[in-house]
């Protein structure tokens, strides 16, 4: 009795386990398939698909053949180095073409089929020989605040030939006057965003 009790508790134990185990793959199975059925976000889709081909816009081609007449040929992406938080940094993708209301809509490839023109920003932050001084601070009239501004070289690459076929350097402008902080070791303005945007949109297109 005690052998065919044993025997009875031990089935049920392993059939129990078996239904716990089809009714966890069941469960998972069905959660793939409603996954499975849900739309992919179109602007996510295009960021992976950009994001893939970064390593292949940010080299630039052996190829140089510069003008003095740059242009925009068909559509384009833009690339900027972006400083990280621990030091150092990387290049990125400018996302302003998964904005429809950005100035430069019209000049962004919306796949990485259409892009025909690389656009590299480089960015950073010099001194600019200047000084700011304050005479109601006297610990900065003791110490001057140096001035600093952004200079960024942009270049453009034509990847139908392919080649590097202009470069430009745009700086930024420096304020006359400045809000500082106790805490502050420097000064300057923002980047000049607004004056890469006014160029690249005042180039003729191709």
């Amino acid at each position: 009795m005690h052998d065919n009790f044993t025997l009875r508790n031990l089935a049920s134990v392993v059939l129990l386990l078996v239904m716990l185990v089809l009714g966890c793959t069941s469960g998972r199975q069905s959660n793939d398939t409603s996954n499975a059925g849900k739309p992919k976000d179109p602007k996510e889709e295009a960021k992976a698909r950009f994001e893939s081909m970064k390593p292949d816009y940010a080299k630039l081609p052996d190829t140089v053949r510069l003008t003095n007449a740059p242009y925009i040929k068909g559509k384009m992406v833009y690339l900027w180095n972006r400083t990280l938080p621990g030091g150092g940094e990387e290049i990125t993708i400018n996302t302003g073409y998964l904005d429809e209301t950005s100035k430069l809509s019209a000049l962004y490839a919306k796949t990485p089929e259409e892009v025909q023109t690389v656009v590299l920003q480089l960015c950073k932050r010099v001194d600019s020989g200047k000084v700011y001084v304050d005479p109601l601070k006297p610990e900065i009239a003791q110490r001057p605040l140096p001035a600093l501004i952004w200079k960024c070289e942009i270049t453009l690459v034509d990847r139908t030939i392919p080649a590097v076929i202009h470069k430009r350097d745009i700086q930024s402008k420096l304020p006359q006057t400045i809000t500082v902080r106790d805490t502050q070791k420097e000064g300057g303005g923002p980047p000049p965003w607004q004056e890469v945007g006014d160029f690249l949109l005042g180039l003729p297109r191709r």
